[in-house]
């Protein structure tokens, strides 16, 4: 492949590569009163809002007890953009090394 398109594309695969793991692995906070119990609830999750790789919700009483829960989900859409993120960047990574050897046999002839 030509030096020229492989630059073109190398650039792209990284970004959306980045860019996808970032997204699946972003972290959202949220905190509020719960009016029924005066409880501090605060939810902390990993991922995508609708489709989170994991959650993590933490109450605290008024008297200054806390109570903890957590789950990770292992399928979610957070999880595909991970993985397609990952799949993305052993791409660029071949690709480079394949035109790495090519030229080297270019070099070598």
């Amino acid at each position: 492949m030509p030096v020229a398109l492989h630059d073109r594309l190398s650039t792209p695969l990284l970004l959306t590569a980045l860019a996808c793991i970032i997204i699946g692995l972003f972290p959202h906070h949220e905190s509020h009163i719960d009016p029924q119990t005066n409880e501090k609830v605060t939810t902390w999750t990993v991922g995508l809002p609708f489709s989170p790789v994991g959650t993590s919700v933490n109450r605290r009483a008024p008297d200054g007890t806390l109570d903890t829960d957590g789950k990770v989900q292992f399928v979610s859409w957070s999880w595909a953009s991970v993985v397609f993120g990952v799949v993305l960047l052993e791409m660029r990574k071949r690709r480079r090394r394949k035109d790495q050897n090519a030229g080297e046999t270019a070099v070598n002839e």
